[in-house]
């Protein structure tokens, strides 16, 4: 992809990096008209054209996406920087394999574009850490949110 080209779908490169756990920042339009961000890790593309996040039911993405369901993500990993744009609904209230309130949110991807200022490039991942006593109980979440994300039916039961 040319780094002026935006694509309406995600590249392999693309939805193979978002098999896995990544940070990344959700970008939502509040009610001031104003951008919001949240960091989220809980990610999954589950096709090139449709995205899920896990997100705190707290966090300002829920309240935005409520309400106009416009929303971009922003990627940065190593040799990575995109911006994915497009239309976000919740299709689950609350995610049953974490024990806070998190709600699964489904983006459908309408554009896709390159953007990290030519010749330069990301040379890592964002690097995400927690405390060493709490690795159990992160390792076991991130699996079972990531299995939840999976197995989740797709846009027919939309709950948003």
């Amino acid at each position: 992809m040319s780094h002026a080209q935006a694509e309406q779908r995600l590249s392999p490169e693309l939805f193979s990096y978002l098999q896995a756990h990544h940070p990344i920042v959700v970008i939502t339009v509040g009610a001031d008209g104003g951008p919001a961000t949240d960091m989220v890790s809980w990610v999954l593309a589950v096709d090139d054209h449709t995205v899920r996040l896990v997100v705190g039911s707290q966090r300002p993405a829920v309240t935005n996406i409520r309400a106009n369901g416009m929303a971009a993500l922003q990627i940065l990993g190593r040799d990575l920087a995109y911006e994915i744009k497009g239309t976000a609904r919740i299709i689950k209230e609350r995610c049953e394999s974490f024990r806070f309130p998190q709600m699964m949110i489904e983006l459908r991807v309408d554009s896709v574009r390159e953007n990290m200022y030519p010749a330069n490039f990301v040379t890592g991942d964002v690097p995400v850490g927690w405390p060493e006593s709490t690795d159990a109980h992160h390792g076991a979440w991130n699996a079972a949110i990531a299995e939840e994300m999976r197995r989740e039916r797709s846009a027919t039961c939309s709950l948003g």
